[in-house]
């Protein structure tokens, strides 16, 4: 797999895991803490320098006891996250080394990204100075008032987008030092704030996000799925 020497990984994990009845990332999925997957699948794209989570400043020690016993041979920094998602990206970029440019901000929540989707949305971010992966949505929307439907929703220029989300890291900085104590759902947001685009990355592959507990046997499921395929294309291509 190809290692970029001049992007940084920030992982996102410091939710209060509210909706999913506990801590999310330490639930088990493919034989270990959700967490450890998706730092699994992520890392070989990055330096081990260049790679730091965002976690609960009280559980640090902990998730670096579990990435040390089940991932042993990756490297990764944890960090405190901030009191809300902006907070704790902000924490993972000032503790990222000088020599990278770009950054992927990715949410620890989401176990299904890998490094083609990374490589993906990077290259467009080199282009334009920030990219993020995004689906059209399919589903009718409706507005809501009082339980009642206000309103349907044309979704023809709608798209649902997730992570991870790869900026120029300098202009990121800058989107951040703009913003202020303003909050926002995503990366993507604060950089519109400053008015730097941000390019929509066709992606169509899952790549759901871990909120509440069914959330997580679906996650297996495509896992499963993935290993699945990736077996019986190596059993074609070894008989050919």
């Amino acid at each position: 797999m190809e290692l970029h020497d001049d992007i940084g990984l920030v992982i996102v994990g410091g939710g209060s895991g509210t909706r999913f009845g506990g801590d999310k990332l330490l639930a088990e999925l493919d034989g270990m803490p959700l967490f450890c997957v998706t730092l699994r699948r992520l890392a070989p794209v990055f330096p081990a320098d260049c790679r730091v989570m965002a976690v609960p400043a009280g559980k640090i020690a902990l998730y670096e006891e579990i990435a040390a016993r089940f991932l042993p041979s990756v490297s990764c920094r944890f960090v405190a996250a901030g009191a809300v998602r902006s907070g704790s990206v902000q924490c993972g970029l000032a503790a990222l080394p000088d020599r990278c440019r770009y950054v992927a901000v990715h949410d620890a929540a989401r176990p299904l990204a890998d490094g083609e989707l990374v490589r993906t949305v990077l290259a467009a971010a080199r282009r334009t100075g920030g990219a993020v992966p995004a689906a059209p949505v399919v589903d009718t929307l409706k507005q809501e008032q009082d339980g009642m439907i206000a309103a349907t929703v044309d979704r023809d220029r709608l798209r649902a987008v997730s992570t991870p989300q790869c900026f120029d890291l300098a202009k990121l900085r800058e989107a951040y030092r703009r913003a202020g104590d303003a909050a926002a759902t995503d990366d993507a947001a604060i950089m519109e704030r400053a008015g730097f685009p941000v390019a929509l990355v066709p992606w169509f592959r899952p790549n759901p996000k871990v909120t509440y507990a069914g959330d997580l046997p679906l996650a297996a499921f495509y896992l499963q799925e993935e290993s699945r395929s990736a077996e019986k294309g190596a059993v074609v291509e070894s008989a050919d």
